[in-house]
């Protein structure tokens, strides 16, 4: 059986870079398709590298401004019940989100609700740095570019997997944080541009979106409300592949864990209509919906240090980071995309203004699932524009096989020096939380909020628990007092036992 990490988004796309670059002069030429035949030999193409890739489902949409130019929907939303995805199927989107996020910004700013140049200190008094003087400097703008590099793991796994982050801890996490002082991706630039967004507005990030994007735009089953998706009927089900089968993927997206960098639930339908109105800037179906203003601060080129190539898309360069946007370039056309991953889930949303073209890409699988998302989107284009490009595909399939031997369990060969009842319990943490160890059947499992951590004993009260090496730290008197936990090489966190 697969083990089954906790995620860093970071660390898989640069792993994964590292290893398609190694590859890739594997790389060989894929031929323009014919108009006639082009959307069956990608639908067919497409649906088998599912299959290899074990994705489930994936919908693949292309717009021009004036509507659907192609609507691939391939596989499953539902695996146990055999369903097939619909326009309308709901599916999460991860960091899909900020983009969406940017775009409020730059909608307050036209209207001069927020000053995008203003330091963050200005609307959220408590935010601070390990460097306070470089906090005091830190604008919005900057935020929206990952200009800063605010990095904080534990700030991350509370907002998006356990949803054990509070208020207090936010803040006290961050003031103890090192910023990298240059473009770094992460998540708590979005985290504190929404609560940018609610100090200046006074209501939830999620109540602004949904009234200030996602209803003038006519996206009618988009949602930030994760109970409101598991209560619905027409949804894509997170999916791993493991051990042969396909099971749900965990942690299940709870309101607690959906958050201003990856708190969205849309649909391809939906989706549509969002590129078409950034494709007419600003304008969908004949009418102003946004200020051409507000979309045009969303292209600003700002992180001009995130430039780098693709790792896999040999036609894609990235030129700089804007608001809420990766800028490349795919051969000579100008591409604002950004992709979302988290369990069960691989998106990527993508326009490309100087060609009236749009695509985007959802899945409900995991891992790799994001990055053929890339390469199904980079076909889109190649295809809808006539154009050839390089066949990817074959590097995605080695890097797959490479990434599942690397997740393959640690042999279970450690023991127990007590009844294995005494384990279970409360264990708390100031930076974590609430850390639950449970006996089930002859397996002891430890959950963090709603993060389940699968326990393999790996020593004499030692153990991997979803990735992540611990021990149970044993009194003389045989009591169980303490779980440390390796939660950030080589830093531990110590979780007391709660009376």
């Amino acid at each position: 059986m697969s083990r089954r990490n906790l995620p860093n988004v970071a660390i898989i796309a640069r792993v994964l870079g590292i290893l398609a670059l190694a590859a890739a002069p594997c790389v060989s030429p894929r031929p323009p398709l014919a108009a006639a035949t082009a959307a069956d030999s990608l639908s067919a193409r497409w649906s088998q590298a599912m299959v290899d890739l074990h994705v489930p489902g994936m919908s693949v949409i292309v717009v021009n401004h004036a509507g659907t130019v192609r609507n691939d929907l391939l596989g499953l939303r539902d695996v146990e019940n055999g369903l097939n995805l619909t326009p309308d199927t709901r599916i999460y989107i991860a960091s899909c989100t900020k983009p969406f996020v940017a775009c409020v910004a730059a909608l307050l700013a036209t209207e001069g609700t927020l000053d995008l140049d203003a330091p963050v200190r200005r609307y959220l008094p408590r935010f601070t740095l390990a460097d306070a003087g470089y906090a005091d400097s830190v604008t919005v703008r900057d935020l929206l570019c990952h200009r800063p590099g605010i990095v904080n793991s534990t700030i991350t796994l509370g907002d998006a997997y356990t949803g054990e982050m509070t208020e207090d801890r936010y803040y006290r996490l961050l003031g103890n944080t090192e910023p990298r002082r240059r473009f770094t991706y992460s998540n708590l630039h979005y985290t504190l541009v929404g609560r940018v967004i609610e100090a200046v507005t006074g209501q939830s990030w999620k109540e602004v979106i949904t009234e200030r994007v996602f209803l003038p735009v006519g996206m009618t089953r988009t949602t930030c409300s994760a109970s409101e998706f598991w209560a619905g009927d027409n949804i894509a089900r997170p999916y791993e592949y493991d051990a042969g089968h396909y099971v749900t993927a965990e942690p299940l997206k709870a309101d607690a864990t959906m958050h201003a960098a990856g708190g969205i639930i849309t649909t391809s339908a939906d989706l549509a209509r969002w590129l078409r109105m950034l494709l007419g800037n600003g304008m969908l179906d004949g009418k102003r919906v946004f200020p051409a203003a507000a979309i045009g601060t969303t292209r600003e080129l700002l992180a001009l240090d995130a430039a780098e190539p693709h790792p896999l898309v040999r036609a894609e360069q990235r030129l700089a980071w804007g608001a809420g946007w990766d800028i490349r370039t795919m051969n000579a056309d100008t591409l604002y995309c950004h992709n979302g991953n988290f369990p069960g889930c691989g998106a990527f949303l993508s326009f490309m203004p100087g060609r009236d073209l749009a695509v985007a890409v959802l899945a409900n699988g995991s891992g790799i699932s994001v990055f053929l998302a890339e390469l199904v989107a980079a076909e889109a284009y190649d295809a809808v524009l006539y154009r050839s490009g390089a066949d990817a595909l074959p590097q995605l399939l080695k890097i797959a096989e490479r990434k599942a031997r690397t997740q393959e369990s640690p042999a279970a060969r450690g023991s127990l020096s007590l009844a294995p009842g005494d384990y279970a319990g409360k264990f708390y943490n100031d930076d974590w939380g609430t850390l639950v160890v449970t006996l089930e059947g002859d397996s002891l499992n430890a959950r963090i909020g709603v993060l389940p951590l699968p326990i393999a004993l790996t020593g004499v009260d030692c153990f991997d628990a979803g990735g992540y090496p611990g021990r149970f730290d044993v009194d003389g008197k045989g009591r169980i007092r303490a779980i440390w936990l390796n939660t950030a090489r080589p830093d531990s966190a110590r979780f007391e036992r709660m009376k």
